[in-house]
């Protein structure tokens, strides 16, 4: 049975190939994360750090002055100031004094840079949503395309499996590999730029989930066919795994747009301390919840059947099992080997030692070993 660690690993197989960084820079993501609410927070905290920096530091020479150099150390006056330089209005009955000029250049940088963010998001809200919504279908066409091929492919195994048809199953099993790679690209490179998960494709998942397990099912009884040879062993195997380990995936990334959820709807409805946690753009699970994810994805159907037909395979004499054992058998005549040469064999492999010696003596049989 596989282990935690391995099942990481081939999560880590699966995403590997996908070295491509976001399509934005970080900081770009970032101003695309950026909430209205979180806008409000951080002029709310601009305005308020910077008013009462100038109430308190005016009475000793750093904070604000009148026109004539006078200074009444009022908090109207220093709200008022606060807001005019905020929004880069500059009336000048009031100025900086002290260190207070760097205050007030920090105050306009910030509301040069709030309110041009605030702008923007205004004006481009509508084609936003137009953009999502196209994208969103095309996501939704894309993966129903992919069912539909998919019922194809499995139905083509199922057939070659049922005439017991060595050369076509493994037609039939190449042409499948190949529709799950594409499958396999399409959705990896979604999953990590357009976080495919997020904008209503759950059904359409859901849909190309229930199709994905029902060709792992097909490609184990594949495996166990008699028709199966070596190649088409170690294809429906591999097909299986992968498939396991592309469930495991989504699976964590599906726990990362949850975490996304419960913490965009924290910064809404949260006062402005929020501010101090982790931004949902840039939150990584940690080695707690990654392991949460990994026990949960290591109880997901496909994972199972996934170690249901490693298993079986260790215990069942079949092509695949025969060449596993050919390639571990030391060079030279049989009679040169060393004693209980099957156990090192079978400790390698991970199958009893009656198998593997039951697979050595097939092999003798066959003429394979002289």
């Amino acid at each position: 049975m596989t282990t935690e660690s391995e099942n990481l690993e081939e999560f880590l197989e699966i995403e590997g190939p996908h070295r491509k960084g976001p399509l934005t820079t970080p900081f770009g993501r970032l101003i695309d994360e950026m909430s209205y609410a979180r806008l409000f927070f951080l002029a709310l905290a601009v305005l308020t750090s910077a008013t009462v920096y100038f109430y308190v530091a005016s009475p000793h020479g750093h904070g604000i002055v009148t026109s004539n150099g006078t200074n009444d150390g009022s908090l109207l006056d220093a709200l008022y100031f606060t807001i005019v330089t905020f929004t880069t209005l500059g009336y000048g009955d009031l100025v900086p004094h002290g260190f207070g000029r760097v205050i007030c250049a920090m105050v306009v940088f910030s509301g040069l840079s709030l309110v041009a963010l605030f702008v923007g998001k205004v004006a481009s809200e509508r084609q936003y949503s137009m953009l999502l919504l196209l994208h969103t279908s095309d996501c939704q066409r894309r993966l129903q395309g992919f069912c539909d091929d998919l019922r194809s492919a499995t139905k083509a195994v199922s057939m070659s499996c049922e005439t017991a048809n060595t050369v076509a199953l493994r037609q039939s099993t190449k042409e499948m590999a190949n529709l799950l790679q594409a499958i396999f690209k399409y959705v990896v490179f979604h999953l990590n730029q357009s976080r495919l998960t997020e904008f209503g494709n759950e059904s359409s998942l859901t849909s190309l989930s229930k199709e994905l397990l029902l060709a792992q099912t097909v490609c184990a009884e594949a495996f166990k066919s008699k028709a199966a040879d070596e190649v088409i062993g170690n294809r429906t195997l591999a097909i299986v795994k992968r498939l396991a380990s592309f469930e495991q995936l989504v699976i964590m990334f599906q726990q990362r747009t949850k975490t996304r959820t419960r913490l965009s709807r924290f910064f809404r409805t949260s006062l402005p301390r929020c501010l101090d946690s982790p931004s949902p753009v840039d939150h990584k699970p940690s080695r707690g919840s990654l392991k949460t994810n990994l026990t949960a994805a290591s109880q997901s159907p496909m994972r199972e059947q996934a170690d249901r037909l490693v298993a079986w395979a260790r215990e069942h004499i079949t092509s695949w099992l025969l060449s596993r054992v050919y390639e571990h058998l030391p060079s030279g005549p049989r009679l040169k080997w060393p004693r209980h040469e099957h156990k090192r064999i079978a400790s390698e492999l991970k199958v009893s030692n009656t198998v593997a010696e039951a697979c050595i003596s097939q092999l003798i049989a066959e003429g394979r070993i002289e």
